[in-house]
């Protein structure tokens, strides 16, 4: 299927948007209009004026002198309140964020109505008339922090609760990852001018727009009101631009390059006259540039208004990785030690397809292969807007955003493991998403809101070396013989990183998702009131060959011993082989309805209650053309013929439904909150909340039952101790069928979100907020082996199977934390946010599958309480200050404010910073083999060894005395004590326990110098910009080498392997804005 051009989408777009226009995302204002003798003033005129576009909205006080205009658009507005017998009251400057309810009280002066009153104090900024926790970032914070990468993601890791997701999760490999107060990182709902912006197969975002096209980002990170659902964790809101009824634009160009950087910790030093080869070497290349800019206006004066973006991305960044690899003296010892007439041309292949170590003074000895090549991405960002006033009742808007991106990545993206070159993957993904919006006011008191919206994205993976086969040129069989499914085989070889394109790959796949939105707004009485309803019809259409070039492992067999794996490789003889047939063709088809009521009510003058109602129906997702099957798990399917395909059910078969398990109906959320102000003050508001708040899900576990016989099957060859790499996969008694499947009864997940909060305003723009946050999520989908073999005997309850992976909604969490915030808005040149979270997060499950670094199944699936452990993204602390501030020198400041020359050389300098500090994630140590034999599976070996001593001590372990132990611990070289570790046991599970160890924290200071120079009076400028992004060049570590009996076990190989923790670089810019 192949995607809509942008010209045809935005020709449908405008075609539809000629008679509409709308508003998206909106706040509230809400205010009391008393004398000066706090007597209340009913029947006042409240006027809303949208400053940039002039449009009005008008509403009257009631009998309390209560006024709520609701469903406004965030900007800076004006309010005024006029009445009879007394002075009108101008309120300005009010900047209207996303979501927010802004407080704005008069108290009336008598006098005459031709005087006016401006009213110069700033809105308060605690929150007291609503109990959601988040943060927002205005315009300014968007364009002036040091943003590495530009990408809105990052912000959401300012606010309170917003944590790193674990490095090499599914998607921190797939554009970035987070996790918000204790939820996994697929449970964030995105949203793009209230429009679905999600990618449904793993929960990411599907469009990023250029940071230029946003007007406002804000983060709902707990106990948000009903309107909003379908995720346990954050709503992720993104506010375009829109145009006003001034021409304003601008043109930017960000360019970085190796010049201007520093070297990555485990980049070998600059080579000087007196190197020794294989320790040195120059900087690796880095070339990035950002380009392009932005225009809006009026199309017609106070009515009709455009806004545009583009960006362009070209990067070319050397990447730089150290591989474990056979040392030349291990080389020659196994080729001393096996004959050439038994040696196996493919097995030898592949060990001359394994480097020769570059690393060290001893060359001969080394194990570490350390190589630096360059990732490619060409990426174009556009943003097109329209918004319509039609008259006083009625706004429209219509919207149109493309993120295109063409990505080679050197290193295969899905296998923590492998860090050798070669084996990587071409990556298009291309988004798109429309909204169409409609506001409609019926009366003062009663709103509407009507938005469409649609949402594409095509994400395709191909495999580095696809179409040439390079089973064939090796000696391995083929597997899959479509030329797109060629490359290099997969081959695992324990103690060193292996080789083969990445196992998921290639794949392609159309998201559509197809979005009807209504809110309703009624005013009355002490009640605001609004009900709604979000209709969701998602399409997947996919096909995903993993394993297509066939997987074959050479683990040592029972012994653990690299060389032994070695010499199994070079004889040809693997431990066991995997090998797929069929096609993976899927259609699948789902809607997801949410509806819901919120009533706001205005207890008391100064208790306000937020209690809601949302009810959540996802349909299980059905196949096309009913491609799904589940596993017969009885008796019959042993003798039954022909094997495999009769011990499968197909769906609407024997019982079994469409979407392998039946609708879920009861998902019922109430909301309650509260905000109190218990002193005669503005300033200071406590308040709490709970919630129930139902996840969507991710289409990913849904697709699970699409590789089943009769369509898929996956062959699991296990070494009799005759066969070689050329006839493993044709033994008479298999393949062994692994089956996928869901349980019958799984039901949707959900965290249940609490919270207390003290919001105190120490002066005007300045507050500090103090939390504690709780979530606890039931239900939470996590996938076990069904048909795990007993440690002890090898019996298995399904012997017609081999591993069975099981999809079942039985995992669990828990998050506590304590949160706080200080957040000054620009005030005397200076605006700073604080954030401090200090939080334990615990589960049995951090994810429902695995990643490169992780298997995501439990080690003993019959004891899943063994699981129960600290989460895969737990972070006990995090701090971030992030700050800007304008030095005060120059015309208007309070130094140097005459016009002359030292004035301009020295003013309009403003400084710019984002500080974080966090403790590591923890992480589990894993054998590399099945020990026990069990859990072989395509999804990685969960067997933890055992726990003999104290990985955090130095020094000898008495358990393990032939162990040679580090005398310090916590440096590159020994990260933790690899002698408190041993394999040393059969037919039993290992002792150690999951994530019983903390990787290395996270320490960096971007900073930023930015000159503004005014041109041609002050509605132009030109912006010079120095930005540095890990200012003190501290390394950021990645988790250690994990694998037991790794010749690298326990030490640190690699600092920024996911991209997100760069050495410093320094970007130079120029920004011209009008």
């Amino acid at each position: 299927m192949r995607g809509k051009q942008p010209g045809t989408m935005l020709a449908i777009i405008f075609f539809l948007a000629a008679p509409l226009w709308g508003v998206g995302p909106t706040g509230t204002i809400v205010g009391t209009v008393t004398d000066p003798s706090g007597a209340i003033i009913p029947k006042v005129r409240i006027t809303v004026r949208n400053v940039a576009t002039n449009a009005q909205r008008q509403v009257e006080t009631n009998a309390d002198g209560d006024y709520t205009v609701t469903l406004l658009p965030p900007a800076e507005y004006e309010v005024t309140a006029e009445i009879a017998r007394f002075r009108p009251s101008v309120y300005g400057n009010l900047n209207l964020d996303v979501d927010q309810t802004a407080r704005v009280d008069f108290i009336l002066q008598i006098g005459a109505t031709s005087e006016a009153v401006e009213v110069s104090e700033a809105a308060p900024l605690v929150q007291t008339d609503t109990s959601t926790l988040g943060q927002v970032l205005d315009r300014r914070q968007v364009h002036d922090l040091p943003l590495n990468e530009r990408n809105f993601l990052s912000f959401t890791l300012l606010a309170p609760g917003g944590q790193m997701a674990a490095e090499g999760s599914q998607n921190s490999t797939q554009g970035g990852a987070i996790s918000v107060n204790g939820a996994r990182e697929q449970s964030n709902d995105f949203l793009l001018e209230g429009v679905d912006n999600n990618d449904l197969y793993i929960n990411q975002y599907s469009v990023l727009p250029s940071v230029d096209a946003i007007q406002e980002f804000k983060v709902q990170s707990g106990d948000y009101s009903a309107e909003f659902g379908r995720s346990g964790g954050a709503q992720i809101n993104v506010v375009l631009k829109s145009g006003t009824n001034q021409f304003h634009g601008s043109a930017f160009e960000y360019f970085r390059n190796r010049n201007l950087d520093a070297k990555n910790f485990f980049d070998l030093p600059d080579c000087t006259a007196g190197s020794v080869p294989g320790t040195c070497a120059p900087i690796p290349r880095f070339d990035r540039n950002q380009f392009g800019g932005t225009l809006g206006g009026p199309i017609r004066k106070d009515e009709t208004f455009f806004f545009a973006s583009y960006e362009g991305l070209r990067l070319r960044q050397a990447t730089t990785r150290e591989a474990t690899v056979p040392s030349q003296y291990q080389r020659m010892g196994v080729l001393a030690g096996v004959p050439a007439e038994f040696q196996n041309p493919a097995g030898v292949a592949v060990l001359n397809l394994l480097p020769a170590a570059n690393v060290g003074p001893d060359l001969l000895a080394s194990n570490l292969f350390s190589s630096s090549p360059v990732i490619r991405n060409s990426v174009n960002l556009l943003t097109l807007k329209l918004d319509h006033q039609a008259g006083t009742n009625d706004s429209f808007s219509a919207h149109y955003s493309l993120y295109n991106e063409n990505r080679f990545n050197p290193f295969d993206p899905l296998n923590a493991f492998t860090s050798l070159p070669g084996y990587g993957s071409f990556n298009i993904n291309r988004g798109q998403n429309v909204g169409l919006n409609w506001t409609h006011v019926f009366s003062p008191t009663l709103v509407n809101e009507f938005r469409v919206g649609f949402n594409r994205l095509r994400a395709a993976a191909l495999a580095e070396h696809h179409g040439t086969d390079f089973n064939q040129q090796l000696g391995f069989p083929d597997v899959l013989t479509n030329p797109v499914d060629f490359g290099y085989p997969d081959v695992n070889i324990l103690g060193f990183d292996g080789i083969g394109e990445p196992v998921n790959y290639p794949q392609d796949r159309h998201d559509n998702t197809f979005q009807f939105v209504d809110n309703l707004a009624w005013t009355h009485g002490q009640h605001q009131f609004k009900f709604g309803a979000d209709v969701r019809r998602f399409e997947l259409n996919s096909f995903l060959d993993f394993v297509s070039r066939g997987d074959w492992s050479f683990l040592g067999g029972l012994s653990g011993d690299p060389m032994v794996a070695l010499s199994q490789l070079l004889v040809g003889m693997p431990d066991f082989a995997i090998a797929v047939s069929g096609n993976t063709n899927n259609g699948l088809r789902t809607t997801g309805m949410g509806y819901y009521v919120q009533d706001d009510i205005r207890v008391l003058p100064r208790l306000t209650l937020n209690a809601g109602l949302r009810y959540d129906y996802n349909s299980p997702p059905t196949e096309v053309q009913n491609r799904f099957s589940v596993p017969d798990l009885s008796s019959a399917s042993l003798a039954c013929s022909p094997q495999p395909d009769c011990a499968f059910f197909q769906v609407g078969t024997n019982g079994v439904p469409l979407g392998i398990y039946r609708p879920l109906r009861h998902n019922f959320g109430p909301r309650i909150g509260l905000a109190w102000r218990p002193l005669k003050t503005e300033r200071f508001v406590v308040r709490s909340a709970y919630g129930v708040f139902y996840d969507v899900g991710i289409l990913n576990i849904n697709i699970f039952p699409r590789f089943n016989p009769p369509f898929f099957a996956v062959g699991l060859f296990i070494n009799n101790g005759t066969n070689v790499i050329q006839d493993i996969l044709n033994q008479p008694a298999l393949p062994v069928v692994q089956p996928n499947t869901i349980a019958p009864d799984f039901q949707d997940g959900y965290m249940q979100q609490w919270n207390v909060d003290l919001q105190y305003e120490l002066r005007p723009n300045w507050m500090i907020d103090l939390a504690y946050v709780g979530s606890k999520g039931t239900h939470l989908p996590a996938t076990r082996d069904l048909n795990q073999p007993r440690p002890d005997t090898g019996a298995v309850l399904y012997p017609q199977f081999s591993t069975l992976l099981y999809v079942e909604s039985r995992a669990s969490s828990n998050y506590n934390a304590l949160q706080f915030r200080s957040e000054r808005r620009v005030g005397r040149g200076l605006a700073f946010l604080t954030a401090y979270t200090w939080s334990k997060s615990i589960d049995d499950s951090s994810a429902v599958f695995g990643s490169g670094v992780d298997p995501g199944l439990p080690q003993d699936s019959m004891n899943l309480r063994a699981e129960r452990a600290l989460s895969d993204f737990n972070t006990a602390h995090r701090f971030v200050f992030t700050s800007l501030y304008d030095l005060p020198f120059g015309p208007g400041q309070r130094w140097l404010s005459d016009s002359g020359l030292r004035s301009h050389l020295l003013g309009s300098w403003q400084l710019g910073g984002i500080l974080a500090l966090q403790t590591g994630h923890p992480f589990n140590v894993n054998l590399g083999t099945a020990a026990t034999g069990t859990s072989i599976t395509t999804f990685g070996i969960p067997n933890r060894p055992d726990l003999v001593g104290d990985p955090n001590r130095p020094g000898p372990v008495a358990a393990n005395p032939g162990c040679q132990a580090p005398d310090q611990l916590h440096t590159p070289q020994s990260w933790f004590n690899p002698c408190a570790f041993s394999d040393q046991f059969t037919g039993r599970f290992g002792t150690a326990g999951r994530n019983i160890l903390t990787a290395p924290g996270y320490n960096n200071l971007d900073f930023s110098l930015l000159k503004n120079i005014p041109l041609r009076g002050e509605r132009h400028a030109l912006q010079l910009r120095a930005e540095f992004f890990n200012l003190f060049n501290h390394p950021n570590f990645d988790a250690p080498s994990r694998t037991f009996n790794s010749a690298t076990f326990g030490s640190l190989l690699s600092a920024n392997a996911w991209g997100n923790k760069p050495p410093r670089q320094i970007q130079m810019a120029v920004r011209y804005t009008f």
